[in-house]
């Protein structure tokens, strides 16, 4: 986990420097890991496992849906808290929501 947090704190400062998400969002990820790793010790290669699949494989398919239900939404004139000047909050958030 260590090593994790030490990977993760580059990201998450290569993605504040960029504007891509802000960082409580970010942090809130990382508490949620964190907390995994802490309540499972004996579990890291699972949790670590399904965070890299949760960045790679699910994330970019949330963010689809994401901006599939704004598009309806806009086209409906519905409000949506999707901003599309920052797009990876909702995503982040999508998965800090989906795994518990």
């Amino acid at each position: 986990i260590e090593e994790w947090v030490a990977c993760w704190r580059v990201f998450r400062t290569a993605a504040i420097m960029l504007n891509i998400a802000e960082p409580q969002i970010l942090d809130r990820y990382a508490r949620k890991i964190r907390d995994y790793a802490d309540e499972h010790p004996d579990s890291w290669g699972i949790i670590y496992q399904a965070d890299v699949r949760a960045r790679l494989e699910h994330a970019p398919e949330v963010r689809e849906k994401i901006e599939e239900e704004y598009a309806t939404a806009l086209a409906k004139g519905h409000p949506h808290d999707y901003d599309p000047n920052m797009p990876w909050n909702s995503v982040w958030s999508a998965l800090i929501n989906n795994c518990s």
